[in-house]
């Protein structure tokens, strides 16, 4: 499993991090977006844990909630799909520079 990290603004205008990445065992693109505090009152049901068909529709997805995700992050999922990556961590300033890696 590839895991893309990043903290953004929510709708909210609280932060939060999201990590989407490609699971190797499952074959598809996934989404996970936590609160970074506690009082953050929007609902991420829809994109917490979430699988998506599609890169493309992951990006559609946080576009809609105002929340858009660097090319350069969506390019890296993209490959990890490709390539069938796994076992990397990765995390992104907010426009979608790679900070860190860590392959394991």
């Amino acid at each position: 499993m590839s895991q893309n990290s990043i903290n953004l603004t929510g709708p909210s205008g609280h932060p939060v991090r999201v990590t989407v990445g490609f699971d190797r065992p499952l074959s598809e693109i996934f989404s996970n977006v936590l609160p970074i505090k506690d009082d953050d009152p929007t609902d991420y049901s829809s994109v917490v844990l979430a699988s998506f068909p599609t890169v493309d529709e992951l990006a559609a997805t946080f576009e809609a909630l105002k929340m858009p995700l660097p090319s350069a992050l969506l390019d890296t999922v993209r490959l990890d799909e490709t390539f069938g990556a796994g076992n990397v961590v990765r995390t992104f300033d907010a426009d979608g520079t790679l900070i860190q890696q860590d392959v394991f």
